[in-house]
Formats: C-alpha cells, sequence, structure tokens
C-alpha cells in the first residue's frame, strides 16, 4: 500500500513522518480514539492555532498600521 508520504520527498516528506509521528505520540493522550480520530483532532487543532496565530499577526499589522 502506498502510504502519502511516499509520493513526497525532502522537507515535504519530512514533515509528513513528523506529523504522523506526533499524531501517534497522542495514543497515550486520547487511547480511546482511532488512528482516524487522532489524525482529525490534530489537524483541527493544528488548522486553528495557525489561522488564530496569522489573525493575531494581521491583526496587530492593523493597529500598528493606524
Amino acid at each position: 500500500m502506498t502510504r502519502y508520504s511516499d509520493v513526497w520527498d525532502g522537507t515535504k516528506k519530512s514533515m509528513i513522518q513528523l506529523l504522523d509521528y506526533m499524531i501517534n505520540e497522542m495514543k497515550e493522550q486520547y487511547p480511546e480514539l482511532t488512528k482516524q480520530e487522532r489524525t482529525a483532532l490534530f489537524c483541527e487543532s493544528l488548522a486553528r492555532n495557525i489561522v488564530q496565530a496569522e489573525l493575531f499577526e494581521m491583526m496587530a499589522y492593523i493597529a500598528d498600521s493606524e
């Protein structure tokens, strides 16, 4: 079976492997979840935090430019 990370190389492959490792490490914190559920939880949390950080950065830029 071809894994998603198998079609990438270099930095992208390393990032995918790191994210996969982090998701697997969540087993201890959420043992009742399947890997698919842990992946969804991780991705949602990551996306929320990235968007939040970008919003803070944009708000600071707007505040400083006035």
